[in-house]
């Protein structure tokens, strides 16, 4: 026997304490009973980074109890379409016999899931909520870590393989990390990605990796400090460059720098997008989306000093007087950042032959001549990308969102909280079937961006 193994091979569920002796951790409380033997000394078998998970599928492998039928759970609605993932085989090593892939009424394969953990952050930026911050939620009001988790367990086996943490600023949220681990042994699952604005990234970034979390993308507007404490109100420059750091240092990859854009903030793009130089940073730039309406930002509608699009621009930023003027079509700003490149001696922007980064978003990838990372843009507004859209929307407070834009909602909390999974599987299915086959142009949502997860 190795030095320091167990004698004993008791099995154990998550959730429970692990069976090492001493026990040197709790496993995140996880719907699903998953057994596995302790053979493998002082150290949890299941601690992640989350290699060990694949390994428990590969060697020690997963059982599931067969679930009882269940009338509601085999309901599908006439406007959905159910289908083998033929297209998108399992990666090697993985458990997904008996899962299946849910299509919308559309065709389109469903299988992106982005999960707002939290409404509250540590900013507050200007095009995502009020100065004031958001209202504050009881408890009750929000799902738990373990709620969310067992949603994530039952929609994976619907078909569900990505997931990418949000907020508000997840990192704010003392379960992000409890969270991660709990997800990270659902075998279906073949990534995790969290959306930060990367300033408390340096703290975490350790337990984030080691809970399994593959990679981040990091919010950073503007290079100008001045400005970015303007457009942050709270934030200072040097954490998200922090953040970058720290996400690089420990082997996030790809690390993915997201940037709004609009007109009136008049960003350095050259400067953004030089980022890409010498680390494999890939630098998105992301076209503004009208989130929020005029009831969500009335706090400063009538301000004189700030007028519409092209009109000027405002001492302070009140992004309740932006309008379509201050979108910067994808087009338009790449031919600028090329040929700033070429004045500047770096050269122009060429397309990325094949695939971009790893993940699932809609970016389309140039590169300047020898980089080391890319430039990516997101054309929400002047080239819709609906047609390959992927993903569905859960909120904090337990309602799934199939697309960004529209106000259709279908809350999921109730029947987690009843613990009928049938129900829940019948509201997801109903989501999906009624996702629009695109997004309309629209001047706003009765939610925040920070409400709903971006």
């Amino acid at each position: 026997m190795r030095r320091g193994a167990v004698e004993r091979t008791a099995p154990f569920n998550i959730g429970t304490m692990c069976p090492s002796d001493p026990p040197l951790c709790r496993h995140g409380p996880f719907a699903l009973p998953v057994r596995v033997e302790a053979r493998f000394g002082r150290t949890c078998y299941h601690r992640p980074p989350h290699p060990i998970a694949r390994m428990a599928t590969r060697f020690v492998g997963i059982r599931r109890p067969r679930a009882p039928p269940s009338e509601a759970a085999g309901r599908v609605s006439a406007e959905s379409v159910l289908s083998l993932d033929e297209d998108h085989p399992p990666r090697k090593g993985r458990t997904t016999l008996g899962t299946r892939e849910l299509r919308d009424g559309f065709g389109r394969s469903i299988t992106y899931l982005r999960i707002s953990v939290t409404d509250k952050c540590n900013y507050r930026c200007v095009y995502c909520m009020p100065a004031e911050g958001v209202a504050a939620r009881s408890h009750e009001e929000l799902l738990s870590a373990e709620e969310i988790a067992r949603f994530v367990a039952l929609v994976a086996r619907e078909g569900i393989r990505r997931i990418r943490l949000t907020g508000g600023e997840p990192l704010v949220s003392h379960r992000i990390v409890p969270l991660i681990r709990s997800i990270r042994v659902i075998p279906e699952i073949e990534d995790i990605s969290l959306t930060t604005n990367g300033a408390l990234l340096p703290r975490m970034a350790d337990d984030l990796r080691d809970a399994g979390l593959d990679r981040v993308n990091i919010s950073l507007d503007t290079l100008d400090p001045a400005q970015f404490s303007r457009i942050t109100r709270l934030g200072r420059l040097e954490q998200a460059m922090a953040g970058i750091d720290a996400a690089l240092a420990y082997g996030f990859h790809p690390v993915k720098v997201n940037t709004v854009v609009v007109r009136r903030l008049h960003q350095d793009a050259l400067g953004l997008a030089r980022l890409s130089l010498d680390r494999p940073v890939h630098v998105r730039f992301i076209e503004y989306m009208p989130i929020g309406n005029e009831e969500t930002m009335a706090a400063c509608k009538n301000e004189p000093h700030c007028p519409p699009g092209r009109s000027g621009t405002a001492p302070e930023l009140h992004p309740e007087a932006w309008d379509a003027s201050d979108i910067v079509p994808s087009d338009e700003l790449r031919e600028a950042i090329s040929a700033a490149g070429e004045a500047a001696g770096i050269g122009g922007l060429v397309p990325v032959d094949g695939a971009g980064p790893d993940g699932a978003g809609p970016a389309r990838y140039w590169r300047f001549p020898g980089a080391a990372g890319t430039v990516g843009f997101i054309s929400a507004m002047s080239n819709h990308f609906c047609s390959h859209c992927n993903r569905l929307r859960l909120t904090a407070d337990g309602t799934l969102r199939p697309c960004l834009f529209s106000d259709d909602e279908y809350p999921v909390r109730e029947a987690l909280r009843a613990g009928d999974d049938g129900r829940v599987l019948d509201i997801y299915r109903t989501a999906i079937a009624r996702k629009p086959l695109e997004h309309e142009t629209a001047d706003g949502t009765a939610r925040f961006m920070s409400q709903i997860g971006g």
